[in-house]
């Protein structure tokens, strides 16, 4: 989507968008709602890594799930499996 602010991004996505990262950049946006409903302290940190990984690799959420789950794992509208990944490998309890 171009041509929209971050904020009406998160809001027509509703729940499918908890954050966004700024491939390139230095910056992580957060849905609010979505992080301040969420008491998953791991997930929400896991979330924000995921999001950090597109930052610095410059690549899309396609590429890193074909990295980590061969194609048969992308799915460009989920990429939820990238942040589970990251909390299993990462924030294990």
């Amino acid at each position: 989507m171009t041509g929209i602010t971050v904020a009406q991004f998160m809001a027509a996505a509703g729940s499918r968008a908890m954050a966004m990262g700024d491939l390139n950049g230095n910056r992580v946006f957060i849905n609010p709602a979505m992080f301040l409903n969420n008491p998953d302290v791991a997930w929400n940190s896991a979330t924000f890594l995921h999001e950090l990984i597109d930052n610095v690799t410059g690549k899309l959420d396609t590429t890193l799930q074909g990295n980590l789950f061969g194609l048969g794992g992308v799915n460009p509208f989920n990429t939820a499996n990238i942040t589970q990944k990251i909390k299993d490998d990462c924030f294990k309890n």
